[in-house]
């Protein structure tokens, strides 16, 4: 893995498309949980919070084994390459990361200085 696969892999439009509806799908299921910051980060996402839906995509693009998949020997990226469930394992790893990035455990949004 290189840290241009990760750009690049970040930049794609399929892989974005990809991982938005992951997470659309995904928020589907967590608007439901018990946890009010993951509800907030449910509903934000399900609101198409656009910041909220690139720190995910950045975040998959980095996560281990995911531009490694999608990667050629000069960097470029065939994001097609990457299967569904890579996708879905970093959407559901990263989905309690992110919620406490922007909401506290109450489900308050954390000011962003």
């Amino acid at each position: 893995m290189t840290y241009l696969a990760i750009a690049n892999l970040a930049q794609d439009v399929e892989f974005n498309e990809r991982v938005s509806a992951c997470v659309n799908e995904q928020s589907e299921t967590f608007v439901n949980d018990t946890r009010p910051d993951i509800v907030a980060l449910a509903m934000d996402c399900l609101r198409s919070n656009n910041s909220i839906i690139l720190t995910f995509i950045r975040m998959a693009a980095s996560s281990p084994g995911m531009a490694d998949s999608a990667a050629d020997d000069d960097g470029t990226v065939i994001s097609s390459r990457i299967q569904d469930e890579q996708i879905l394992s970093a959407i559901q790893g990263y989905y309690p990361r992110i919620a406490a990035l922007y909401f506290d455990a109450e489900g308050n949004r954390i000011p962003i200085a």
